[in-house]
């Protein structure tokens, strides 16, 4: 039989050992991911659940760190980066927005992503080029040839990037909200936006977490071989 208060005290350091795990898991993530273009770390945001008298979290979603990564010139003619906004690809879920902007030619002239997906102009269209040698990308995304004018990048944002979300495809976003064209943005060609992981604060909070872990992995071991072991040390002899 537990003993009073067990199941109390059981839930709530179970509850941590599950805080500190979902922590590890996004921290792992952003860790792997650091040399992704334009990536953005996330963590997990945790709610307080009361139950009876007893208080601890639930997982209620992810917080997304929204500064940009740095921008590196690559020399790359289709290596994209822009100081604001995302840029707009199509993909099998329809369309969606990303800030990695690494892409190159397909065999039928489309610019693409290392996924296949196609960078979107400003009319929705796939961008479409003979060669990408002399192609010219001017800062507000107009990108020329010798032909002329070929189309212009699309890069909108959202009032709420926080409710941006990729559940349903990993690394590119959708929104309820309303694209909008951002009021200063410059796009950069030749260039790419690194992740905006700090590699070093990552690690150090990675080994922080383990070590949490482990003391509540360790307590919670002792709290259930004590419950086991209570029946036989309480009975009467």
């Amino acid at each position: 039989m537990p003993m009073p208060g067990a199941k109390n005290s059981s839930l709530i350091m179970m509850s941590r050992q599950f805080a500190i795990e979902k922590e590890i898991e996004y921290l792992a993530e952003a860790i792997s991911k650091k040399e992704v273009s334009g990536f953005q770390a996330t963590k997990p945001r945790f709610e307080e659940h009361v139950q009876g008298d007893v208080s601890y979290v639930k997982f209620a979603g992810v917080v997304r760190d929204l500064n940009h990564g740095p921008i590196t010139y690559t020399g790359q003619k289709l290596d994209l980066a822009t100081t604001s906004g995302y840029f707009a690809v199509m993909t099998p879920k329809g369309i969606r927005y990303t800030r990695n902007g690494h892409f190159h030619l397909s065999t039928t002239g489309e610019v693409i992503n290392t996924d296949g997906y196609p960078l979107l102009n400003d009319g929705g269209a796939p961008i479409v080029l003979e060669d990408k040698e002399s192609v010219v990308i001017s800062p507000n995304g107009t990108v020329s040839t010798p032909n002329g004018i070929m189309g212009k990048i699309k890069v909108v944002e959202f009032a709420n990037e926080q409710q941006m979300s990729d559940d349903d495809l990993k690394g590119y976003y959708s929104s309820t909200d309303p694209e909008v064209v951002p009021q200063h943005y410059q796009v950069c060609q030749g260039s790419l936006e690194g992740s905006n992981v700090d590699t070093v604060k990552s690690l150090m909070r990675f080994s922080v977490l383990s070590h949490h872990w482990q003391d509540s992995h360790h307590v919670q071991k002792k709290h259930d071989d004590l419950e086991l072991e209570a029946p036989s040390k309480l009975a009467p002899a």
